[in-house]
């Protein structure tokens, strides 16, 4: 592979639809999370025994929808008929030699890993035993998933919060199973921001393994700007696509609100799958508000400089954007995702992002790629 490597820090698999039914402990399997359907031949998402209310409604497909078109969309996804979770599952998605066939067809030599199912039960979930649960299955499945190819397919830890003593045990046994980061609900399943101290021993314990915390777009009926418009895939598309965004970059600012970079100064936090495009702004703007109101927080240096030592961004291959995020924050904060294979991945990655950092110095267009990926997961050079 050389010494300039290719990583994509946000790519999915699809779990197996039965992988809880099959493998969830005793006492919790009639809990297990599952795809059923509706009446009408429509598949929802099960959560502990209840019908999820954004996954629903035909749309599991989605999951599986990279290079779908409009029309697809409309036309199949949301009424019966619709193309089912396990239909839509590509090999690559569901098997690692084919994941590592479809990666070196575009040029990728490592790729991290996300659940595509576990990205949408956590705030329908309100047993935190269960949903510990939930992520051990996951977990243990993931990193015999990666086991052939140990340097080429990352696996990235599912760590439920709910119950923060549950999601230390499970970083802690994550970390023994090889896998390098966290991902983290956008929503806080609890209620609680991030940024409170009531999760420093997960953050104490993340920067003691060198784990970083990737805040990764979620599905949840509590998504921002649910009090206008509820409903989830199958109800208002266009605004939920939206607001989920916003979710990562609330959970986000309340690490700087609560000066969790302050108490741990080695922890590692960045934002995956929203873009980067927002990011000088955001900076600019919390800088701003510190200088008029920062004595009311526990931060001892403006956000930007928190920024700069200890968070990253992941940005989208197609952002006209991303080369001048590059240089308003420095090319050293941000890295790119495939998002493959859902409905809004990008199916040439690569290609589409040479084309979009183009402008850039060979020296930053590495950082980009693959340097800064492997520096912050800790991941082989070589």
């Amino acid at each position: 592979m050389g010494a300039n490597k290719v990583v994509d820090v946000d790519g999915h698999i699809m779990e197996p639809s039965d992988l809880w039914e099959k493998n969830l402990e005793p006492q919790y399997r009639d809990r297990a999370l599952r795809i059923a359907k509706e009446e009408e031949g429509l598949e929802y998402l099960e959560i502990d025994g209840k019908k999820s209310d954004v996954i629903n409604g035909g749309t599991l497909g989605g999951f599986g929808g990279i290079g779908s078109t409009w029309e697809e969309r409309r036309d199949i996804w949301f009424k019966s008929g619709a193309i089912d979770y396990e239909d839509a599952r590509p090999a690559a998605a569901r098997d690692p030699h084919a994941r590592i066939k479809w990666m070196d067809e575009r040029g990728i030599d490592v790729c991290l890993l996300y659940p595509s199912l576990g990205i949408s039960w956590e705030t329908e979930c309100s047993d935190p035993k269960l949903a510990a649960a939930y992520c051990r299955v996951y977990n243990d499945w993931l990193v015999d998933f990666c086991k052939p190819y140990p340097d080429r397919l990352v696996p990235v830890a599912h760590i439920s919060v709910m119950d923060v003593e549950e999601g230390v045990k499970e970083i802690k046994r994550a970390a023994k199973l090889g896998m390098k980061g966290v991902y983290l609900f956008s929503h806080p399943a609890n209620g609680t921001p991030y940024g409170n101290r009531y999760y420093d021993s997960l953050w104490a314990e993340a920067q003691e393994l060198v784990m970083p915390i990737g805040i990764h777009v979620s599905n949840t009926p509590k998504f921002w700007g649910h009090h206008l418009y509820s409903g989830g895939f199958a109800a208002g598309l266009w605004f939920f696509n939206m607001m989920y965004h916003g979710d990562c970059l609330l959970a986000f600012t309340s690490f700087f609100e609560e000066a969790v970079f302050e108490r741990f100064p080695s922890l590692k936090v960045g934002v995956v799958e929203v873009g980067c495009g927002w990011i000088a702004h955001w900076l600019e703007f919390m800088d701003a508000k510190y200088k008029m109101v920062g004595f009311d927080t526990e931060m001892k240096h403006l956000p930007s400089e928190y920024f700069e030592r200890q968070c990253f961004i992941s940005g989208e291959t197609d952002e006209r954007a991303f080369a001048a995020m590059a240089q308003l924050v420095g090319a050293q904060k941000l890295s790119w995702g495939s998002d493959y294979p859902h409905v809004e991945g990008h199916a040439d990655p690569l290609k589409e992002l040479k084309e979009t950092i183009g402008s850039l110095s060979q020296a930053d267009q590495r950082k980009i790629v693959g340097e800064n990926a492997l520096k912050l997961y800790n991941l082989s050079q070589s």
